[in-house]
């Protein structure tokens, strides 16, 4: 078995635990894209929807605790990124472990 890999994406929607997202228009194809890649190579994905509205710090140390990843994806939409900076932080603080490479869509434009 490949690496264990967590994908996380935050969410404006009224999410419930059981169905995260609403349907195939509220996947985020980029993560989506990603994750499949990777689950075809072998590894073991799992995605976290967070709504935004609702604390995420207990689910994010749960998770890293239970599943154990060796890979964390994060993506948000701009207007989410301070939030993605804080569970990348909770990540960080579960596993000191993890290296935390965070980029914005900004730093992709051409000068």
């Amino acid at each position: 078995m490949g690496l264990r890999v967590l994908c996380i994406y935050t969410s404006d929607e009224n999410t419930d635990v059981k169905k995260p997202l609403d349907g195939g228009s509220s996947i985020p194809f980029g993560l989506a894209m990603i994750a499949t890649v990777l689950k075809d190579a072998g590894h073991d994905v799992r995605v976290l929807v967070l709504n935004v509205r609702k604390p995420f710090r207990r689910i994010v140390v749960r998770m890293v605790n239970h599943f154990a990843p060796q890979l964390v994806c994060m993506t948000s939409v701009s207007s989410h990124f301070e939030l993605i900076k804080k569970i990348s932080q909770t990540v960080k603080s579960v596993d000191p472990r993890f290296y935390l490479r965070q980029t914005e869509n900004s730093s992709l434009r051409y000068q």
